[in-house]
């Protein structure tokens, strides 16, 4: 079984650059309101909105956290200033590569984690035959 996900941020006035300068926050994937994209609706197009992404992978699946708490800990300390900053909507999302049966245990801790802190949490599964297996790289 693989974990991993990603954490995205989008806001019609959202800028990922000034989130980074202001409070640090690292982004693995950003585009700003203006900048135009290279793929889908907004080849060669500005996009109409800022967004950015956080993405993650749980090296230990036995982790009842499945979201690494170095990100939730960022979003309990972040979220207000981010939306302060244009974001009008955080997802958490997880996804889950497995091969022959998949079940997944939700910590009550963990589960409080993400509640509190208001968020939807997206979590999807799919049956993958190299899931877990040593070299193998999602």
């Amino acid at each position: 079984m693989n974990i991993f996900g990603n954490v995205s941020f989008w806001g019609s006035q959202f800028s990922p650059l000034k989130a980074q300068s202001e409070i640090g926050i690292t982004f693995t994937k950003q585009n700003e309101v203006g900048e135009n994209g290279s793929t889908g609706k907004f080849n060669l197009k500005p996009y109409d909105y800022g967004a950015a992404s956080i993405d993650f992978e749980c090296a230990d699946t036995t982790d009842s956290y499945l979201v690494p708490k170095e990100i939730i800990q960022l979003l309990k300390l972040h979220k207000d200033t981010l939306t302060g900053l244009g974001v009008e909507d955080i997802v958490v999302t997880i996804n889950v590569s497995y091969s022959g049966q998949c079940n997944v245990e939700f910590d009550p801790a963990f589960m409080r984690a993400v509640a509190d802190l208001g968020l939807p949490l997206v979590m999807t599964c799919f049956q993958n035959p190299d899931a877990g297996k040593k070299g193998k790289k999602l």
